[in-house]
């Protein structure tokens, strides 16, 4: 994914009452406009997982972390962007502990404070 509209795209039609989350005025990821970074989108969704009340109901985290794991290593701001918005804002949380069994073995390597590359 190129952009962050891509990825907000995908993470909407997984889940669309993210929406109701990212237009929020509360969104500080959002700027006035409605831009964002990658990195916003990524980290507004990883405080969005942990304030579910029920991770685990969600249907779509399967599919989610197949995404994160195959791009997890990528040197693009995508890949960074899941690195540092994402995993590591999930890192001490429980929705994190919760959802480590649907990380694949890169994945686990940065959620648990791995640094780039992953297989140093």
């Amino acid at each position: 994914m190129n952009s962050y509209i891509e990825v907000l795209n995908y993470l909407l039609s997984l889940d669309p009452s993210f929406e109701q989350v990212w237009s929020d005025d509360e969104n500080y990821h959002r700027n006035d406009d409605g831009s964002s970074t990658t990195c916003g989108v990524l980290s507004e969704f990883s405080q969005y997982l942990q304030d579910h009340a029920d991770v685990l109901s969600l249907p779509y985290l399967k599919a989610l972390f197949e995404l994160v794991e195959s791009n997890v290593d990528a040197e693009t701001d995508f890949g960074g962007s899941i690195r540092a918005c994402f995993l590591e804002n999930l890192g001490y949380t429980k929705a994190g502990k919760v959802l480590e069994k649907y990380m694949g073995k890169r994945s686990l390597f940065y959620y648990d404070g791995g640094s780039f590359p992953w297989n140093t």
